[in-house]
């Protein structure tokens, strides 16, 4: 996944969805990052095993107030 951000935001756009939530990202550790104007936020184990991500529109970040992701 890790080259494929772009490509969600383009499906995003395409498809005019809000929010799209994926899972066995293999991604480590939880974190947020901003990917085209979209809100992208994730959440994986040290191992790199198994792992979720969610991404919010570009409309809808403003009422992201935070992020609280209990493993």
């Amino acid at each position: 996944m890790n080259n494929r951000c772009g490509d969600v935001t383009e499906m995003l756009r395409r498809r005019k969805l809000d929010f799209c939530c994926l899972q066995e990202t293999r991604w480590k550790g939880e974190h947020s990052k901003t990917e085209g104007g979209n809100k992208l936020f994730w959440k994986g184990y040290n191992e790199g095993a198994a792992g979720v991500w969610m991404m919010v529109a570009e409309k809808w970040v403003k009422n992201v107030i935070g992020k609280t992701i209990h493993g």
